[in-house]
């Protein structure tokens, strides 16, 4: 069996892709919390979503991505950090 492919970016986050700081799974201060008392429930940093900001700063990125149940990928694309 092969795993299910990953849901892809939906069209109004892909002009945000590669943007600072825009990539953040946090979305409010429980999701700071883990499941125990004062536990961190954070376990990386983030790093993939910077990484793709300073490839768009460093040249040119093309995204192209596809969500599921759509027909149409869609591209996405960076020159010197701007969609």
């Amino acid at each position: 069996a092969h795993p299910r492919p990953p849901p892809g970016i939906s069209v109004p986050d892909l002009a945000l892709a590669a943007t600072r700081f825009c990539t953040s799974k946090i979305t409010c201060t429980a999701d700071l919390r883990g499941p125990g008392d004062g536990d961190a429930a954070l376990t990386t940093f983030g790093f993939r979503g910077e990484a793709l900001a300073s490839a768009s700063v460093c040249g040119r990125l093309r995204i192209l991505s596809r969500t599921a149940g759509v027909r149409c990928a869609h591209l996405q694309r960076y020159d010197a950090g701007r969609p």
